[in-house]
């Protein structure tokens, strides 16, 4: 073995049968190293080899080393082999992924009968980097219509399958708002074959997708069965797979798999959670919901419930609507965000009387299904205990946007139905009977999830206007749903005198006489309901009371004015007296909420503009008033 390729044996004599020339109580090794083989999985080496040594006693060993200090035996070799022969692929595994190997040829011999020894020629080190695959797909799911729809948000799990042992789990994503999901990449080796080569090594992939997810770094969603273990749902396995992409695309879960509704479900709750984040930019925090195939009773609910000691279950019969499934996720949110629940409401209907409490947990439960759809768009006005909207398909519903004072149903903020539909008109913008405004869903939460003490709707609407919410047109929206917490506006009127013959457009400014806690003074109205005759011309123009007495005529009038808040009105008497003109005398400037009008300050010698000339006496400054003429 000479050359630049050649490594000398232990006597440095070209090898000669026969020739013997090792010695006796030999031990030496030749060394290579260190390399690197943290990229690999597999390692070998290929050589050849001619021995003649004492059988048994005197070996060649091949040996690798992590350190260069200690080496283990890999193959040995205690024989004597006359012809030159190939060893391939003499392999050294174990140490893939270390970087820092090294490889020996160790001989030794004993202490007599010496031959020619061994002599290796071709020495090749090799190593197998695995490639890489990314492993992408889409999976979906048949929903209550058999629409296929995108099973968006779910954890998605990507494991190597070991037949006969324990799958691996390589890695872990999530589905997106479409369905598609895309694992990290990966090596493609299974590190669990006992026989790997550099075309044998390859994963067997298969994908599980369950009901679990981490809607934000705080909140948990997911759905179980009654032993707390989430649902999954298993893709075929593609074993062997090449490198590169890995597809997984068009998994679905059929109308007839026996985990349908847990996805329906899981689903529903992303859309609850969805739709609060997006309204109102807070997080309403985690859930659990419990169902099984073909159970429609869990612990003590007899039907669907929230309980916070376990979550929410869904009975089975229940699943095919999805107004239920919010209706009890809306109870956890307002569990999560004020620690409020109520155990005692017991089975109740939606246009029962029940209490204040009851009605306003409820309450809200059945209204916040109305306001949860797809992308956020309200379009169902009707809370269905089947598939909706409104009735569709048969099932029973109620629309809570139709109700109204005359319709005969129990009334007042005792029955939930009529809460739920109080809060409805307060969110939507369509105008009907006396609703008249659309707030939103924002204002709406926040009272409910931080507003002060809340266990009823009386609760809210005292939080509502302590925040300064607009309460006019409220307040009516409530009403129209048979709940009266409106307060009639009150009207103090002061007794007026004009002049004969002048006509006046403003004698009086309701604005400054009238008041209505919930009403600024634009949203009142005003109307003349009586008067004892005709003959001083009085009427009400917008928010003044104007004057035009009949020609020539003296004397007095009694007038009653009606203020309107929308709901209620109050009734106040005025008298008005019509006098010759005299002089022009002072009169006090009389303002809502004065005390003493005399102290009142002047803002012209008169409140009316004569169209006479002064007369020089008597003097207004010292003639309190002009007296009366009878006619």
């Amino acid at each position: 073995m000479g050359g630049l390729t050649g490594q000398w044996g232990a006597d440095k004599i070209d090898p000669t049968l026969g020739n013997d020339r090792y010695p006796n109580n030999l031990d030496t090794r030749m060394i290579y190293g260190p390399f690197d083989l943290s990229d690999a999985t597999l390692a070998h080496v290929n050589f050849w080899l001619w021995r003649e040594v004492e059988a048994n006693r005197d070996c060649l060993l091949f040996e690798a080393s992590p350190d260069g200090v200690t080496f283990y035996t890999v193959r040995s070799w205690c024989d004597s082999d006359p012809n030159w022969r190939a060893y391939n692929e003499i392999t050294f595994n174990g140490y893939g992924g270390d970087p820092s190997v090294w490889i020996a040829w160790r001989f030794y011999s004993d202490s007599s009968v010496t031959y020619q020894g061994p002599w290796l020629d071709d020495l090749e080190l090799r190593k197998f980097v695995p490639g890489q695959i990314t492993v992408q797909g889409s999976f979906a799911y048949a929903d209550r219509a058999g629409q296929s729809q995108p099973a968006r948000f779910m954890k998605a799990y990507l494991y190597d399958a070991d037949p006969g042992g324990t799958d691996d789990l390589l890695a872990q994503t999530t589905t997106i708002t479409n369905g598609t999901f895309v694992f990290p990449a990966l090596r493609n080796w299974d590190i669990d074959n006992p026989d790997q080569t550099s075309t044998t090594g390859h994963l067997d992939l298969y994908v599980v997708w369950k009901t679990e997810f981490n809607d934000s770094q705080i909140t948990q969603r997911r759905v179980t069965n009654f032993g707390g273990v989430v649902y999954p749902y298993n893709s075929s396995t593609q074993p062997d797979v090449l490198d590169g992409m890995v597809y997984f695309n068009n998994y679905f879960v059929p109308t007839n798999d026996p985990k349908q509704r847990a996805m329906w479900i899981f689903q529903d709750l992303r859309q609850g959670w969805d739709y609060v984040r997006t309204a109102t930019g807070s997080d309403p925090g985690s859930v659990s919901a419990h169902w099984e195939k073909d159970q429609n009773s869990y612990l003590t609910c007899g039907l669907s419930c929230f309980n916070p000691l376990f979550g929410l279950f869904i009975g089975h019969d229940d699943a095919v609507s999805p107004d239920i499934v919010v209706h009890e996720l809306g109870h956890q949110y307002m569990y999560n965000t004020r620690g409020f629940w109520i155990s005692i409401c017991g089975a109740h209907h939606m246009f029962d009387v029940s209490d204040q409490i009851c009605a306003w947990a409820e309450g809200w439960a059945d209204f916040f299904p109305l306001v949860v759809s797809p992308l956020g768009v309200n379009i169902d006005t009707c809370f269905d205990w089947g598939l909706g909207p409104c009735g569709a398909g048969g099932g029973a519903f109620e629309n809570l946007e139709t109700q109204n004072p005359s319709d005969l149903r129990p009334t007042g903020d005792t029955v939930e139905g009529r809460v739920a539909g109080a809060l409805y008109d307060l969110y939507d913008g369509t105008s009907d009977g006396l609703d008249h405004v659309g707030y939103g869903f924002d204002e709406i939460w926040t009272l409910m999830s931080t507003g002060a003490a809340e266990n009823s709707f009386v609760d809210f609407w005292n939080n509502w206007k302590s925040s300064a919410y607009p309460q006019h047109w409220a307040v009516q929206a409530i009403f129209q749903n048979t709940i009266d917490y409106d307060v009639a506006p009150i009207i103090q009127l002061p007794d007026v005198t004009v002049f004969k013959d002048m006509v006046i457009d403003h004698v009086l400014d309701l604005w400054n006489y009238s008041s209505d806690p919930e009403s600024a003074d634009t949203d009142l109205s005003w109307s003349i309901v009586g008067m004892s005759n005709g003959n001083c011309g009085v009427a009400a123009q917008g928010h003044y009371i104007a004057t035009a007495p009949l020609a020539g005529f003296l004397g007095n009038c009694d007038i009653t004015v009606r203020v309107s808040d929308g709901l209620k009105t109050s009734d106040d008497e005025l008298n008005v007296r019509v006098v010759e003109v005299q002089a022009r005398s002072f009169l006090p400037l009389i303002l809502k909420n004065m005390t003493n009008p005399l102290q009142s300050p002047l803002v012209s010698p008169s409140p009316f503009a004569s169209p006479l000339p002064v007369p020089v006496q008597p003097n207004p400054f010292v003639s309190p008033l002009p007296n009366p003429i009878t006619p």
